[in-house]
């Protein structure tokens, strides 16, 4: 039986400024496409299914914030 591993800090101080840096992104992309992706990534609640407004409204603020995620952490990978 292992015991706990030591606590990396400084990784774990650089996770955490990435954590904020993408929450903060996401935030500028409005409150719609925040709750959409965090609905996914926390909740593991997926938009609906089926035709309708608000399953599109839905879909087209998790493609915004999932486009504002992959813009902010491919701009951090071209600085790498």
């Amino acid at each position: 039986m292992q015991g706990r591993q030591p606590v990396d800090e400084k990784a774990e101080k650089r996770h955490e400024t990435a954590y904020r840096e993408a929450k903060q992104a996401l935030q500028g992309a409005g409150s719609r496409a925040c709750q959409a992706v965090e609905s996914i990534a926390v909740f593991e609640h997926w938009p609906g299914i089926g035709p309708g407004e608000a399953q599109d409204r839905e879909i087209s603020a998790l493609q915004d914030g999932l486009d504002t995620l992959a813009r902010h952490f491919g701009s951090k990978m071209e600085k790498a």
